[in-house]
């Protein structure tokens, strides 16, 4: 297939979209660039959102007969579920309810990433960015297919085999919200991958640059304006999805901690030879969680990396001795871009990046260290194996 066409921002989430229209989560259709409501695409959304939140309230009435142990590390496995359960209905209905707002900045977002690449083609990009538009396409559909099977194979057909009680409406309410979040997940992703590599084309030229080109005061100056221009946008995507970034990280850091001491728990008081399936879940979910913030985290990482790498290819530009103008341009560039750090944050309250990751890995290992301190000595004391602080 030859690679001439221009993908846009549309384009390269066109996987995301059909997969979201396959889930029942398109409540809206895009009619001459602007959101309307698509009247069957919201009963559905409303009728799945229903059948979700009214199968995972019966399945937590019954959730006793889903527990076919007696240990007494069962209350802390008991909230898991309910956590992990209920905090996965409510991170969805919470993404999805206020989605048109959201979904009206994101079309916001689509316009400006147009508007860029048009002024990133009149520097001979075109090509440049319609190579990695494809990469991304394919980056995101390759995003969907791990984690959808990951998801089948991981809540559905392990479960099946450690647990015999599993029913398929449990399988449903397991896997159904976690994939509807990843979804929205892998829009950010392909819209950081999109914007990453815009900045590169941008760090391209400026390291091209030099100041015996012909227009090499307004090409800086015109660069410096698209720099700023990319740095708005990847804000505006930030300000979509930080709540969603919030919620998903709150949600999965308290369940990272849950699972690691269930785990840890069942390995430390020789437990496992009667609960191994405690720990083959737990280490499942951990793994999984971990993944998640990790790629979560190596994403943001990137693109800010990127996004603040420009100052600095700026001043490395050598300029001669008689060349005021010139260095006055540089000066001048470089502190705007000094002023304009980027940051993804969620809702403000914390950076997403690598340094969220080891916090994150540094609070669990803590608290699991102090919890299994505490069981210890109540098991010293009490004189009873089988004695827990719950």
């Amino acid at each position: 297939m030859q690679k001439s066409k221009l993908l846009t921002a549309q384009d390269v989430l066109v996987p995301v979209t059909f997969a979201r229209m396959l889930l029942g989560m398109a409540p809206y259709r895009i009619q001459n660039g602007r959101l309307v409501w698509h009247k069957m695409g919201f009963l559905t959304t409303v009728l799945v959102l229903i059948a979700i939140t009214t199968m995972t309230v019966y399945f937590l009435s019954n959730v006793e007969e889903f527990l076919d142990m007696k240990a007494p590390i069962v209350g802390t496995i008991k909230a898991l579920i309910i956590i992990r359960r209920i905090g996965g209905v409510v991170v969805l209905l919470l993404t999805i309810c206020p989605s048109h707002s959201n979904f009206t900045k994101f079309l916001k977002i689509r316009h400006d990433l147009h508007q860029i690449d048009e002024q990133l083609s009149k520097f001979r990009c075109k090509e440049e960015i319609c190579e990695s538009n494809y990469k991304h396409r394919n980056k995101v559909t390759v995003l969907l297919l791990l984690n959808g099977i990951f998801l089948v194979v991981g809540e559905v057909v392990i479960m099946k085999i450690l647990i015999s009680s599993f029913e398929m409406i449990q399988a449903v309410i397991f896997a159904y919200p976690q994939l509807v979040m990843r979804i929205i997940n892998i829009i950010f992703y392909g819209c950081t991958l999109i914007l990453q590599s815009r900045f590169k084309c941008v760090n391209k030229l400026v390291a091209k640059t030099t100041p015996l080109d012909t227009n090499f005061c307004k090409n800086v100056k015109r660069l410096t304006l698209l720099h700023k221009d990319l740095v708005e946008t990847s804000r505006n995507l930030n300000r979509v999805f930080n709540f969603q970034l919030l919620l998903w990280i709150s949600l999965n850091s308290v369940l990272l901690i849950g699972d690691l001491h269930a785990g840890t728990y069942v390995i430390v008081f020789r437990l496992s030879g009667k609960m191994y399936k405690v720990i083959i879940i737990s280490m499942k979910y951990c793994l999984i969680y971990i993944s998640d913030f990790y790629y979560l985290c190596k994403r943001c990482t990137e693109l800010c990396r990127e996004a603040n790498r420009t100052r600095i290819l700026l001043l490395g530009v050598h300029l001669p001795v008689d060349k005021e103008d010139e260095r006055d341009t540089v000066i001048t560039s470089a502190l705007n871009l000094l002023n304009n750090k980027l940051e993804i944050t969620a809702c403000k309250l914390f950076r997403v990046d690598n340094t969220l990751l080891f916090s994150i890995c540094g609070i669990a290992f803590s608290y699991l260290f102090i919890v299994l301190q505490l069981e210890v000595g109540n098991i010293k004391n009490s004189g009873f194996s089988n004695t827990t602080i719950y």
